[in-house]
C-alpha cells in the first residue's frame, strides 16, 4: 500500500465531498414516501436510513437488502459508490452482492436509462424505481445464482 501525502486543503475537501455524498445518499429516503401510502401497488415494503445516511435498509417479507455508501476514484474524481447487498434471503445462508452503481457530485448515476425513464438517471428522480428494482430482483432470484 501506498500512503497517501495530506494537507489541511486535501482533508477539507475529503470531508466536504463525504458530506455531499452522504446529503444525496440519504435524500433518496426522502423520495420514497409513496411506498407508505395505502394505494401503492406493493404493500410491504419497509426502508430505514442509517443514522450516519451510508446504508439504507429495505425490507420486504423474508427478504432485506442493504444499499450501502461508499466513495471511489474514478480518473481523478471521487465519486459515491452504491452497493446493493441482499443481507436476508430464505434461500441464501450468508449476504451477497446483488448489484452496484456509481452516482458523482450532482447526483447522476451511471445507471442505464430507456426512453421510458426520459433519459433521467439522477438519484433524487430515480428513488423509487431504484427500490422497486431491487426488491423485485431480490425476489426473483434463480437458486442457481445465489453464492454458497
Amino acid at each position: 500500500m501506498d500512503l497517501i501525502a495530506y494537507n489541511h486543503h486535501s482533508l477539507d475537501g475529503f470531508a466536504r465531498r463525504s458530506a455531499k455524498f452522504r446529503k444525496l445518499f440519504s435524500e433518496l429516503c426522502g423520495s420514497l414516501e409513496a411506498l407508505r401510502e395505502p394505494q401503492f401497488p406493493v404493500q410491504g415494503i419497509k426502508t430505514q436510513l442509517s443514522e450516519d445516511n451510508e446504508r439504507i435498509h429495505i425490507e420486504y417479507g423474508a427478504i432485506a437488502i442493504d444499499l450501502i455508501l461508499t466513495m471511489t476514484m474514478v480518473g481523478q474524481i471521487t465519486k459515491g459508490r452504491v452497493t446493493v447487498m441482499v443481507i436476508k434471503h430464505p434461500l441464501a445462508r450468508k449476504p451477497f452482492k446483488l448489484d452496484g452503481f456509481i452516482f458523482g457530485h450532482d447526483g447522476e448515476t451511471d445507471i442505464p436509462t430507456n426512453e421510458e425513464f426520459g433519459g433521467i438517471n439522477y438519484l433524487q428522480h430515480i428513488a423509487l424505481d431504484l427500490v422497486l428494482t431491487v426488491v423485485v430482483r431480490a425476489a426473483h432470484l434463480d437458486p442457481e445464482s445465489i453464492p454458497a
